[in-house]
């Protein structure tokens, strides 16, 4: 049985894991519509929708992560950031 801490502790490097996916997200949007965000990191734009666009190493290892299909994901991300 998982103690409460054990638990808490999944839940956080759940938290981590669905927050930088969702930054990779947010840089693949912001390199396709050429817009940076104010802090952003255009390099780290740029790799991540480049990395989307090719072999899709960096979305793999964060969906793995999340127990997430990477080529459904890829899927979905393109059709989000399209818009």
């Amino acid at each position: 049985m998982k103690t409460a801490a054990a638990r808490m502790d999944h839940r956080q490097c759940e938290a981590l894991w669905k927050s930088a996916l969702a930054l990779y997200v947010t840089d693949c949007r912001a390199a396709l519509h050429s817009k940076s965000r104010s802090l952003g990191n255009k390099e780290a734009e740029e790799a991540a929708l480049e990395d989307l666009l090719t072999d899709q190493a960096q979305l793999g290892r964060l969906c793995d992560a999340l127990g997430l299909d990477t080529e459904y994901m890829s899927a979905r991300i393109m059709g989000h950031i399209e818009d």
